[in-house]
C-alpha cells in the first residue's frame, strides 16, 4: 500500500509538471513585435499584452516595448469613420490598452513611460475626433499629471475643436471622477482645480461655449 501511494504521488507530481510545461508553452512562439501583435488580434485588449508593456512578469528591452507601443499607436490612429467597423473597434481597443499600460492605477507591474508620448501622437495625427478626444482624456491617467494639465490647457485655449472636451476633462478630474474609471488622487484633483481657475482668470478660451465652463465651475465651487 505504501509503495502504491508513493507511485501515485510520483504520478501526480509528474502530471503537475507536465501541466506546468503546457502552461509555459502557451506563450507566443513568435516573440517578435509583429508576432505579438498578431497574437493580440484585432481587438488588442488582452491583459497579457498590457502586463507585457508594464513589465509585470518579465523584463523586456526598452526598444521592444517602444516598438510594441508604436504598433498600438499606429492602430489607434486609424479613423473610426472607416467603412471597416472592425478597424474602428481595434483602434479603440489599442488606445485603451496604451492608456492602461501607462496608467498610474494600482495594476501589476510598472507604468510604461512611453504611453504619454504615444497618446500625444494619436491626439496630433488622428483624423477621428472621437479618437483624439479619447487620447486627450487619457493623458490625465498616465505619466506626469503636470504635463497632462499643460496639454489640456493648451487645447482649451486654442482653436482646436476639442477645446470644450479639454475643459470637461479638467472638470471631471477636479471633481474626482474619470471616464476611464481611474480616480485621481487628492493632489491631482487640486491641480485640476487650479488649472480651471487659471483658465477662468486668463479668459483666453476662444470657443464661447467652452469659455463658459471654467467660469461657471469656479463660480459654483469657489474662486
Amino acid at each position: 500500500m505504501k509503495r502504491f501511494a508513493t507511485t501515485m504521488f510520483a504520478f501526480a507530481l509528474g502530471a503537475a509538471n507536465a501541466n506546468a510545461q503546457v502552461g509555459k508553452g502557451a506563450a507566443p512562439v513568435d516573440s517578435t513585435v509583429p508576432g505579438i501583435m498578431k497574437r493580440a488580434g484585432r481587438q488588442a485588449s488582452a491583459t497579457w499584452l498590457r502586463d507585457m508593456l508594464r513589465q509585470a512578469d518579465s523584463r523586456l528591452p526598452g526598444s521592444k516595448l517602444d516598438e510594441l507601443a508604436d504598433s498600438l499607436a499606429e492602430r489607434a490612429i486609424r479613423p473610426l469613420d472607416s467603412p471597416n467597423a472592425e478597424g474602428g473597434a481595434a483602434a479603440i481597443s489599442a488606445l485603451n490598452l496604451l492608456i492602461m499600460s501607462g496608467s498610474n492605477a494600482e495594476l501589476k507591474g510598472t507604468p510604461y513611460a512611453g504611453a504619454f508620448t504615444r497618446l500625444v501622437r494619436v491626439l496630433e495625427t488622428s483624423s477621428s475626433r472621437d479618437m483624439r478626444a479619447r487620447a486627450l482624456g487619457g493623458l490625465l491617467a498616465v505619466g506626469s499629471h503636470t504635463n497632462a494639465l499643460s496639454r489640456l490647457k493648451q487645447v482649451a485655449e486654442s482653436n482646436d475643436p476639442l477645446a470644450y472636451d479639454a475643459i470637461n476633462f479638467l472638470i471631471t478630474d477636479a471633481s474626482g471622477g474619470s471616464w476611464l474609471g481611474i480616480s485621481p488622487s487628492a493632489t491631482h484633483q487640486q491641480e485640476s482645480v487650479v488649472a480651471l481657475r487659471t483658465l477662468a482668470a486668463r479668459s483666453r478660451v476662444s470657443d464661447p461655449k467652452a469659455a463658459r465652463l471654467p467660469t461657471a465651475w469656479v463660480a459654483r465651487n469657489g474662486g
